[in-house]
């Protein structure tokens, strides 16, 4: 039979381990979004704040990642030993980049977000600018001087 304190502990364990797939969901949303934006338009300026707000967390000292902090305080309360420092290197050095320096996995997750907003920025720039058309010196000459036929 579970007591009150081992309900609460499992219920902030069970919430710790929801913010952990919703911070997971939010980097495949940085990582891939730009596909799901082919498809659907309107997510565009969803996924470049996504990119923005990727960019700053990572290199910024400050403010940490909301969901780290949140992830790392149910931990805490669920009697777990929450880790400390980032979430890529908690989760993702351990699993997919073992041994590579943190400065080097934030190096390539920025380049990676501004890749993405390089990638938006001439989008927008040809779909919004219109083209200059090149004119060439006789171009104007022929549509301005009449033909004559006499000699």
């Amino acid at each position: 039979m579970l007591r009150r304190g081992d309900s609460v502990m499992n219920l902030d364990l069970a919430l710790a381990d929801l913010v952990l797939a919703v911070h997971l969901l939010f980097i495949l949303w940085v990582i891939g979004g730009i596909l799901l934006v082919r498809r659907y338009p309107r997510l565009r300026w969803v996924h470049i704040s996504s990119l923005i707000y990727g960019i700053f967390i990572e290199v910024a000292p400050w403010p940490p990642c909301p969901l780290t902090v949140l992830e790392q305080w149910l931990e805490d309360r669920a009697g777990i030993a929450a880790y400390h420092g980032s979430f890529l290197l908690h989760y993702l050095d351990a699993l997919v980049y073992p041994h590579i320096p943190l400065d080097l996995l934030i190096s390539i997750a920025v380049v990676f977000c501004a890749a993405n907003l390089v990638f938006y920025a001439r989008h927008l720039r040809v779909k919004f600018l219109p083209r200059r058309r090149p004119q060439t010196e006789d171009s104007g000459d022929a549509q301005t001087q009449p033909h004559s036929t006499a000699e």
